[in-house]
């Protein structure tokens, strides 16, 4: 991986921007460890700028990415419940969080990219 944390990348106007905290071959993660709601909608904000600034040929054509991934360390004692192969969001009672990360999905795939949620725990 390579850290992309704090280093901006410059847009065609001039401006710099943090576009991801993560880079490994053509893809971006943004990463945040938490378990609040706002820092986890902080983190789908991110990522969807993202999406916004790849859509719309902002950014340089080698920072363009493929894939977009959502990588949320959780801190907390007990894994989220799994069924059917499908994590069951509702477990974290962030209904917003939710509905967010279905809208990030969504728009990363009308974009043409890629979308993936990974999910770490830091259990003490």
């Amino acid at each position: 991986f390579q850290l992309c944390d704090r280093k901006p990348v410059p847009l065609k106007d001039g401006d710099t921007i943090e576009v991801c905290d993560l880079r490994k071959d053509d893809a971006i993660y943004s990463v945040k460890r938490g378990n609040a709601s706002s820092m986890l909608c902080y983190l789908v904000d991110q990522s969807e700028l993202a999406i916004d600034l790849n859509s719309n040929r902002e950014l340089p054509r080698s920072e363009r990415p493929q894939k977009v991934v959502i990588w949320m360390i959780l801190p907390r004692s007990e894994r989220l419940p799994i069924r059917d192969s499908v994590l069951e969001w509702d477990k974290l009672g962030m209904l917003l969080f939710k509905i967010k990360i279905d809208a990030w999905a969504k728009k990363a795939r009308l974009a043409g990219m890629n979308p993936e949620v990974w999910l770490n725990y830091e259990i003490d």
